[in-house]
């Protein structure tokens, strides 16, 4: 029977955040980039790093060259238990798998006993989830432990998942006087909490205050300005809501949609929140509503800044106001969804008694930290005041955090947690019903369970990105998720896509479009004004054919103009952020911070429907422009009454507002579904998006 079956059954990013770390006492001939390399997470090939090893000559005293590879190997295959090379599934290794390792850590701890050693022995067994052996090892040496704050982090967070506090404090303290808090978000979450169980109210890294008082839970007027308004407001049946920005919008929400029309069409209604959408969002949603009558859908929007550094955390907690209102508002229950789950079960016949007796439904993890005792993926609030009670408390909760800056990811689940523990406490009177995440939100995506939730390997392949491909499918809808799908299906569809990229750089270098030209023969013309960059580009494409090369930049009218940038081997030699080979600019003020740096180069340019009269191009199926800060007035010169491209991505990061507005009113005139993401605009002609199965 183990001790600590919480921790063994905790998600596994828990374990990935807190061994990053690998330490060694001496790694003799071995250079240190090999060295890096084989234990790099991303490599978890035994039988490659073993090859590697092998042709090796350490230097070292036989034992110890047998426990320096030794150790490299087991870190490796220590690897295959990481997230991110399981498709963020959460099933345990096979039993073989971690008795391999573990038998193979206790061999090498006999031959070369080392401290260092040993603190890498009980990082991987705690990395692959063999808890009782890590943390016997951690009592057999707490003095090393007492010297190790990547021991005490793993030690704190083991008895933090246990909910054994007072056990878990001294380590948090510990960690906290090293300062190795101060760059650590999960120390402070485990600090916050042991707080918290403890019984006081803590103040960071998310402030507890609005807890000590009463909510106030009165009706308010709804906030949000109405996009599709309701016909009436009364309704009959749970509302879903669907909190999203425009990039979830057409990468989620869309899907969920179609998983509500195949299992709940007749079950519950629909409501958009949007976040500051922009008006292709707005247009489809309107479309849907006229679409789908049955769902009588609604939509809101919410603006908030998108270059806030903290948006995404504004996206996850300001929906639970949104729920606050719209449950008065249409005096129904509501359901939160996350907008990138998917429909599996029917609500009425899966949860409808369940919901009948009660006030709120959470989903509860089996094993997991007190600030994800309650998920924020899913939370059902039936129209009851005991219900309006808990939603104000949590809405007050996260908007006190969001006044004081206080923008945390995990604020939602916090805020959730601790009104639900305090409710509890306090005999507030809630009727809560809680399920396991294998019934109602499963990431595991089992064939009982309500909903399908996407893993933290969000674009992994498996069951759910099956499913969900099948659900756009069926739909007539591009099976999309990222904009690569959008360029790999252009591809399948058109033989060869016709392309015209304007600001081709090196032909690699943060540059989408690349693998797709090389791997499906594209056709097309690259645009590059700087002669040195032109040519890299032309070796990065040796061997491919249908390319023309144009040294030149594109402008308003023909004439020479003065480039400035800073040279690639200038970049290497003073070790520049690599970014900036990328930053030409025709702007002599955008490189002010490395202004000592910077070279200016005379350039030709012309007008871009110049360019395209004197190619080959009969048609363009995708438009790629990055041009630093000029890729508007790119844009603007193409004649749409003689292209029409297909896909269209640009880099709109360097816009002024003025410009944004007009690109997306351009947009919009074309027919083009579009939004943001990193850097970058991608915009796809409608008609091909609904219908490009």
């Amino acid at each position: 029977m183990t001790e600590f079956k919480r921790t063994q059954e905790m998600h596994q990013y828990y374990r990935d955040s807190l061994v990053k770390t690998y330490f060694f006492d001496e790694f003799g001939k071995i250079p240190k980039d090999t060295l890096i390399s084989l234990i790099d997470t991303n490599s978890c090939d035994p039988v490659q790093c073993a090859e590697t090893l092998h042709v090796l000559q350490s230097g070292l005293s036989p034992a110890k060259d047998l426990a320096l590879k030794q150790m490299i190997m087991l870190i490796a295959q220590s690897h295959l238990s990481m997230d991110k090379h399981r498709n963020g599934i959460q099933t345990p290794m096979p039993a073989a798998y971690k008795k391999g390792i573990r038998d193979g850590l206790m061999r090498m701890l006999q031959k070369v006993p080392s401290v260092k050693y040993l603190i890498n022995a009980i990082q991987v067994l705690y990395r692959i989830g063999e808890i009782d052996e890590a943390m016997a090892l951690v009592r057999k040496n707490e003095k090393v432990v007492d010297t190790s704050p990547h021991l005490q982090q793993i030690v704190a967070m083991v008895y933090t998942m246990e909910e054994r506090y007072e056990e878990a404090l001294p380590y948090l303290l510990k960690l906290v006087d090293s300062g190795a808090h101060q760059n650590n978000s999960l120390i402070k979450l485990m600090s916050m909490a042991c707080m918290y169980k403890l019984g006081a109210l803590p103040d960071e890294p998310v402030d507890f205050a609005s807890l000590a008082q009463a909510a106030n839970s009165n009706k308010p007027e709804f906030p949000y300005h109405w996009l599709v308004k309701p016909t009436e407001n009364h309704r009959s049946k749970p509302t879903l809501l669907i909190a999203c920005d425009d990039k979830y919008f057409y990468e989620h929400a869309l899907a969920l949609v179609y998983s509500v029309l195949e299992h709940n069409h007749d079950n519950v209604l629909v409501h958009f929140h949007l976040y500051t959408p922009n008006a292709s969002v707005v247009k489809y949603v309107r479309d849907l509503a006229a679409k789908y009558p049955q769902l009588e859908i609604t939509a809101a929007q919410e603006t908030i800044d998108l270059k806030s550094p903290t948006k995404v955390v504004e996206f996850a907690t300001r929906r639970f106001a949104a729920s606050q209102a719209l449950l008065s508002h249409f005096n129904a229950p509501v359901i939160l969804l996350d907008a990138d789950a998917l429909w599996r079960k029917p609500w009425k016949e899966t949860m409808g008694k369940l919901a009948s007796n009660s006030d709120v439904i959470v989903c509860q993890p089996k094993a997991a930290p007190f600030w994800e005792h309650v998920a924020a993926g899913m939370v059902y609030l039936n129209n009851t005041p005991a219900a309006q009670r808990y939603i104000a408390q949590v809405v007050a909760f996260i908007e006190d955090n969001l006044r004081k800056g206080k923008s945390l990811w995990f604020l939602d689940q916090i805020a959730l947690s601790a009104c639900h523990h305090e409710s509890l406490k306090h005999q507030w009177g809630i009727r809560f019903a809680s399920t396991a995440p294998d019934q109602l939100m499963d990431v595991n995506h089992g064939e009982h369970a309500l909903t399908w939730v996407v893993t933290n390997q969000k674009h992994a392949a498996g069951a759910y990105a099956d499913y969900k491909r099948e659900l756009q499918q069926r739909h007539g809808q591009l099976p999309y998720s990222t904009p690569n799908d959008a360029f790999l299906a252009i591809s399948q569809q058109k033989k060869p896509v016709q392309f015209l990229q304007v600001g081709a750089m090196d032909g690699v270098s943060y540059d989408p479009i690349h693998p797709f030209i090389r791997n499906f023969a594209w056709h097309g013309v690259l645009v590059e004004p700087l002669p040195d960059m032109l040519e890299r580009t032309r070796n990065n494409y040796q061997g491919c054919t249908g390319l023309v090369f144009e040294n030149v930049a594109i402008t308003e009218q023909v004439e020479t103009k003065n480039l400035y940038r800073i040279a690639p081997e200038v970049i290497v030699k003073h070790k520049l952020p690599d970014w900036l080979k990328g930053m030409s600019t025709f702007s002599d003020t955008k490189l002010k911070d490395y202004q000592q740096y910077v070279t200016v180069e005379e350039v030709q340019c012309m007008p871009l429907m110049a360019l395209i009269e004197r190619n080959p191009l009969a048609n363009i199926d995708v438009f790629q422009i990055d041009t630093e800060g000029y890729d508007y007035t790119v844009f603007k010169q193409l004649d749409f009454s003689k292209f029409r491209p297909t896909i269209i991505n640009l880099e709109i990061v360097n816009l002024n507002a003025e410009e944004l507005q007009a690109l997306e009113q351009d947009l919009m005139a074309q027919d083009y579904v579009f939004y943001r993401y990193e850097f970058d605009m991608i915009a796809m002609a409608k008609r091909w998006f609904q219908n490009a199965v």
